[in-house]
């Protein structure tokens, strides 16, 4: 299956400001709370974990979080063996801002309502790669990725209605339109589907969605399919790619902790 039929609907589930939004907690204890409306913390989500398996190869990266839940140290292991290990610093908002390893550092910024607004991976001094984030009312607009080496440049420029429904992405390579993709919704606002054309009008792929419980099949017309599970917040804890016969593909499995932050703290969901 083609990965761009679920790029934008994985990255609503792992990027900050695109998830389905949680009911802060209010304090009960009637000596802290002047108004029983207002929330004294709000619930954020953050990755602890993340398995990625394709064919006999298995790569997990475990994020070590520190006393006070930020995180201190990412590691990643392939078949069980340690292949990465980064340093971590965090601002005073508990987002990560900074990856240092051996030979590497990988860098973020974030905007001031918590949005990750771009990161960028460095080997040494050098600039290998970055990625930009731009968001409008807390819809993600655009991501722009770079390669400086190879003179690349992949945009994607989102379309949303009113209500914050995506309708369309369009892709671009070095400021040319690649494909587009529309989207169509449900009765009840949900992606019913989705059309990749290519940049002359020609159909490349359709696909459909449904939705069961907490999971949620993408199924594309060649009977390829991957199935995402959400957690009841939104998060993706599950997502499988199957071949049109049904073998599995390739699996990713993600597991978050909620945190309490208060109310108008910027700490991200990611």
């Amino acid at each position: 299956m083609k990965k761009i039929t679920s790029l934008i609907l994985l990255l609503c589930l792992l990027l900050p400001g695109c998830q389905r939004p949680t009911e802060p907690s209010a304090s009960t204890d009637p000596s802290t709370a002047t108004d029983p409306t207002d929330p004294t913390t709000k619930t954020v989500h953050i990755r602890t974990s993340v398995t990625t398996r394709t064919g006999d190869t298995e790569t997990r990266t475990e994020y070590i979080l520190d006393g006070s839940d930020r995180v201190c140290q990412v590691e990643t292991y392939t078949n069980d063996q340690l292949t990465q290990s980064y340093d971590v610093q965090c601002d005073e908002n508990g987002n990560y801002t900074l990856w240092t390893s051996q030979t590497s550092q990988i860098r973020y910024s974030y905007d001031d309502a918590g949005h990750l607004t771009g990161y960028s991976a460095y080997a040494g001094d050098t600039l290998i790669s970055s990625t930009e984030y731009t968001w409008e009312d807390d819809l993600l607009m655009s991501i722009t990725q770079k390669m400086p080496a190879q003179s690349t440049e992949h945009r994607a420029t989102m379309v949303y209605d009113l209500e914050g429904h995506l309708l369309r992405q369009d892709d671009y390579l070095n400021g040319t339109l690649l494909r587009y993709q529309i989207f169509s919704l449900g009765e009840d606002g949900r992606t019913s589907g989705s059309t990749i054309y290519l940049a002359d009008g020609t159909v490349s792929q359709t696909t459909t969605y449904r939705y069961e419980d907490s999971t949620i099949t993408i199924t594309a017309d060649d009977g390829s399919y991957t199935q995402q599970t959400l957690d009841a917040y939104g998060n993706q804890i599950s997502s499988v790619e199957y071949a049109a016969d049904g073998s599995k593909i390739s699996d990713q499995s993600c597991a978050w902790k909620a945190i309490q932050v208060d109310p108008d703290c910027p700490r991200a969901s990611i």
